[in-house]
């Protein structure tokens, strides 16, 4: 469990940066499953870590691999107000 103030980094597949990458993730796809994997592919890590309440959400880099585009984000859970 994620202390209040404590900070989430995630590396995982993202939203591909170009065609070639594209082609790539589909070979990830085709083991994981279209379905498991297509939030990834549309980019919506960011706003599924927004609508869970997390701050300061952040695609830090994205880097180019052979099986497509590997995406590192940040978030930081709130504190609560007093």
């Amino acid at each position: 469990m994620l202390k209040p103030g404590g900070q989430l980094h995630i590396a995982d597949w993202g939203h591909p940066t170009n065609t070639l990458m594209r082609c790539m993730f589909l070979l990830v796809q085709l083991f994981d499953g279209v379905k498991c994997t297509q939030d990834n592919v549309e980019g919506k890590i960011l706003s599924l870590l927004i609508d869970t309440g997390f701050t300061e959400v952040a695609k830090k880099q994205t880097f180019n691999t052979i099986f497509g585009t590997m995406t590192l984000y940040s978030a930081l859970k709130p504190t609560p107000s007093i």
